[in-house]
């Protein structure tokens, strides 16, 4: 039981570490990362992410993610908000335009964060819509898996042995993790899992979820 309590203990200290750690990271981008540098980054994962993509489909991908983004900075006048909630007095005249944006000097966190935020805003967006873009992609691939999960279950449910309880739970928790890491992608803006290689997490992240699906539909039953 003591044993028991002392992982319990150990997996919600590395939790909340991993949690402080992107939040740490997240603050890091939104204050003090160089304007310039992030908008380097975010234009070299939109046109890395193009070559892995149907033309047409990543075409939609863009073509959403800017009429999201100008709804948001333009219509709502977002930009508006955020000058006059970081910028002194007399600078909220001056707007942060997003991809557009001319990456000023470093001036002060204040300043960088009224650079930095359209960008990552729109970094965001144009994450959930390449996922949902590769979701679709991925679809037909989960849906066969999942049947092929069942079909294995049902095949199976009155045989007894060679599934173990463990085995369950470590996909079980393997399909956590990538559920996990899925929600830092889509909500953690310039968050790069591989530096250079972010543009391959959605393909593989849908697959490796497809293939967790399979497993654990087919070994269902040995936990009834």
């Amino acid at each position: 039981m003591a044993g028991k309590d002392m992982s319990a203990q150990r997996m919600t200290m590395i939790r909340f570490g991993l949690g402080l750690g992107l939040l740490i990271y997240f603050l890091f981008n939104v204050y003090l990362e160089d304007t310039n540098k992030l908008y380097k980054d975010i234009t070299a994962e939109v046109n890395a992410s193009k070559l892995l993509m149907d033309v047409e489909r990543w075409q939609e991908v863009t073509r959403n993610t800017e009429k999201t983004f100008n709804y948001l900075f333009v219509e709502l006048n977002i930009t508006a908000y955020l000058n006059k909630t970081l910028l002194p007095e007399d600078d909220k005249t001056k707007p942060a335009r997003g991809m557009n944006l001319a990456a000023n000097k470093f001036m002060s966190p204040s300043y960088t964060a009224a650079r930095n935020i359209p960008l990552m805003v729109y970094q965001a967006i144009y994450r959930w819509y390449l996922l949902a873009g590769w979701f679709f992609t991925f679809l037909p691939l989960m849906i066969a898996l999942a049947l092929d999960g069942y079909y294995q279950w049902k095949m199976k449910r009155f045989v007894f042995g060679d599934v173990t309880i463990q085995f369950y739970r470590l996909w079980f928790r393997s399909l956590s993790i990538i559920g996990v890491l899925i929600i830092a992608y889509l909500v953690i803006p310039n968050m790069n899992l591989f530096y250079g290689l972010t543009q391959y997490f959605p393909p593989l992240a849908l697959a490796l979820l497809a293939i967790a699906i399979n497993r654990l539909l087919a070994h269902y039953q040995k936990l009834m």
